[in-house]
This record gives structure tokens, sequence and C-alpha cells, in this order.
């Protein structure tokens, strides 16, 4: 899903950038898509963090992760 979102609000953020010099794509609602495009990944990744420990850790003590 994150992949997805992040996906959309790339697209766009290319659309914004030729709306500064071409009529055509409309502006502030492209910077409306993209706030929400951002507010969803931000979403997104807190239902990830939620989902961390639970999952890498069953028996519901707290996953540490070292780095190698």
């Amino acid at each position: 899903m994150r992949l997805g979102v992040e996906g959309k609000a790339l697209c766009r953020r290319s659309l914004r950038v030729l709306a500064d010099t071409d009529a055509r794509p409309d502006a502030a609602a492209l910077d409306e898509l993209i706030r929400r495009a951002e507010r969803q990944a931000d979403v997104l990744e807190d239902l990830r963090v939620g989902r961390v420990a639970p999952v890498l850790a069953p028996d519901g003590r707290t996953a540490v992760c070292h780095p190698s």
C-alpha cells in the first residue's frame, strides 16, 4: 500500500513541476493531492510501526534489532 501511495505522490509532484510553466495542470488541486498522499503515507507508517513488535515478537515482548 505504501508503495502505491508513494507512487501517486511522485507522479503528482512531477505534474506539479509542470504546472509552474503549463496552465493545463491545476496547481492548487495537485498541491492538495500531494498533501493527501503525505497524510496517507503517515497513517500507513503509523500502522506499520504499531504492528512491528507483535509480528516480530509474538510472545508480546518488544523486539530489539541490533545493526550488524
